[in-house]
């Protein structure tokens, strides 16, 4: 018996009768591995066999020596036929049984069927790729297996969805997707890895984040059928986890419906030893969006398009600053870019600070992703121009009562008084190939965005009814003085104490705050209001109103008194 497990020579065993009776043999499997042993008594032959190995063995005859050959008539004609130095081995493989022309051999397979794989596959490596326009994905992976008892290894991939079809009151609808990608044969058994590729139909091109599973099948499946109607038996093992995957976009969104952009504001109260203080953020602006969204996958943002110049040498700033820092003059932004891209200015009416040239990056503060050097379909490339596109993106959320989708923008203008902002949008999905990551651009309506009010009250430590009143922020030049001016005053109001209770003025009329140019942008406004109690003993605020004072004209002619414009208002309680 030649190929046995464990034995490094053919096994001979004796059979105790002459021919033509025979003695049969058993042959006992067990678990392990070392040399097989044979038992006489009970003409038992034991094979050690890890679990999951195969052994083809082949089982012959021998002959019982050399003088046997003379009674085999096949034995001579290989004598005439065989080169005189290959003859000594021929005689001694048909001696020993190995000649299968005189002896043939019979195959025995041993097995030690498991019906499970041995091990758990799992992925050595995985590389999701798509092209431009593509639907489908290309998978290339190496995966780990117990190959000797694995027959093959099914990939299986789920993934969400997450649409908007228009009618969620949520806005949104996740479906479940799940599919077979594919399933390779293993034909090396001794492998320890395999390397595959598959195609993955995803029948759009919108991105998704994919969970790739494995399982494998036992090698040894058919050992293991049953008949009748018993459960079935498990005869696969799944991978530890999947693995998740981003499959990128690879078009680009529709370009986003803007139905109308609204400034923001943001109140910060805080208490502290001898005051209190309440500021005023502005500079946001809130976009409204009509449905749906979604149209390049989940994490589809809206990216605000500015332009992006030439890089200096010592930092990374974009040239509009770079060469205002250096002295020099900023590269005009071409025409085509400039309808493209989101553009910003100071208010003529009032002289105040100025806006950097144009904006950048780092002026949306609340940007949660951003690509530079972005394409927008069908726009012509100036040539030798200096200037790329950048665009940086931001979260969108659902409002249920417009059913409009809507995203928070802010931008830093520095201390210019009510700048005009037009922004520029488009959709941005920042997991997409290279070249489609943003739509069309539309561009949303100029909007002026309101400067950041500090104010402080601060107790009087000799009188406990009165508060000194302070507002601080970025103001126009030439104060109250000038023909166009901003006027801040405060009041005193008081309520019985309920919560419905309404806030009733004091007598005292309203009390102008005086103004302090503290720099060429920035302005002080400061003052006094009494109490109409001392803190604690009564439910009073102060109310503190800005307003714009503007020439108005009746009939041609100017009128003396000046129209007003609230920009500005804040009720503190004390």
């Amino acid at each position: 018996i030649a190929g046995l497990p464990g034995a490094d020579a053919p096994l001979e065993i004796e059979c105790a009768l002459t021919w033509p009776e025979t003695q049969p043999l058993r042959v006992a499997l067990r678990e392990g591995s070392g040399p097989p042993s044979w038992d006489a008594a009970t003409r038992t032959l034991s094979v050690a066999l890890p679990k999951g190995e195969q052994a083809r063995v082949r089982v012959s005859s021998r002959l019982p020596g050399p003088e046997a050959l003379a009674a085999l008539g096949v034995w001579r004609w290989i004598e005439e036929a065989c080169p005189k130095g290959w003859l000594e081995i021929a005689r001694a493989w048909a001696v020993s049984g190995g000649l299968w022309a005189l002896t043939p051999a019979r195959e025995l397979e041993l097995v030690h069927a498991v019906q499970q794989p041995l091990a758990r596959p799992a992925f050595a490596s995985l590389q999701v790729t798509r092209g431009a326009g593509e639907t489908a994905a290309a998978l290339a992976a190496t995966i780990e297996v117990d190959a000797k008892s694995s027959a093959r290894v099914d990939v299986v991939a789920r993934w969400r969805d997450r649409e908007d079809d228009g009618k969620s009151p949520s806005g949104d609808v996740w479906r479940t997707r799940a599919g077979q990608v594919g399933a390779p044969l293993i034909d090396d058994r001794r492998a320890a890895a395999i390397a595959v590729e598959l195609p993955h139909e995803l029948g759009d091109t919108r991105y998704r984040r994919v969970a790739y599973d494995l399982t494998a099948t036992s090698r040894f499946r058919e050992n293991f059928l049953t008949e009748g109607a018993g459960p079935p038996l498990e005869l696969t093992r799944a991978a530890i986890a999947p693995v998740e995957v981003d499959v990128l976009s690879t078009a680009r969104p529709a370009a986003p419906l803007v139905e109308y952009v609204i400034p923001t504001f943001g109140w910060e109260r805080r208490d502290a030893p001898g005051g209190v203080a309440s500021r005023r953020r502005g500079q946001g602006l809130r976009v409204y969006l009509r449905r749906p969204w979604f149209s390049s996958g989940d994490g589809e943002l809206l990216g605000v398009i500015v332009a992006h110049g030439p890089r200096i040498s010592y930092d990374s700033i974009d040239s509009s600053e770079a060469g205002w820092i250096k002295g020099e003059a900023v590269p005009e932004l071409p025409p085509a870019l400039q309808r493209c891209a989101t553009q910003w200015g100071s208010d003529p009416i009032w002289a105040s600070a100025t806006t950097w040239p144009t904006p950048s990056l780092h002026h949306l503060p609340r940007r949660c992703a951003q690509r530079i050097g972005v394409t927008l379909e069908g726009l012509a490339w100036p040539s030798k121009s200096p200037w790329t596109l950048a665009v940086a993106g931001h979260e969108v959320a659902f409002d249920d009562e417009r059913g409009l989708w809507f995203s928070d923008i802010e931008l830093d203008t520095g201390d210019a008084y009510f700048p005009f902002v037009r922004l520029a949008l488009a959709r941005f999905q920042p997991r997409s190939v290279a070249g489609v990551e943003v739509s069309r651009t539309a561009l949303a309506d100029f909007v002026q965005l309101a400067p950041e009010r500090l104010a402080w009250l601060a107790e009087d430590p000799e009188d406990p009814q009165l508060v000194r009143v302070s507002v601080s922020g970025p103001a126009p030049r030439g104060g109250a003085s000038s023909p166009l001016a901003a006027e801040l005053r405060v009041r005193v109001e008081a309520s019985q104490g309920e919560a419905d209770d309404p806030w009733l003025p004091a007598d005292d009329p309203w009390t102008t705050l005086s103004q302090t140019q503290v720099s060429a942008t920035v302005a002080v406004w400061s003052g006094a209001a009494r109490l109409l109690a001392p803190r604690g003993q009564l439910r009073q605020r102060v109310v503190i109103e800005e307003h714009e004072l503007l020439p108005r004209a009746l009939g041609g002619m100017v009128d003396a008194s000046p129209g007003r414009r609230l920009v500005y208002a804040d009720a503190i309680e004390l």
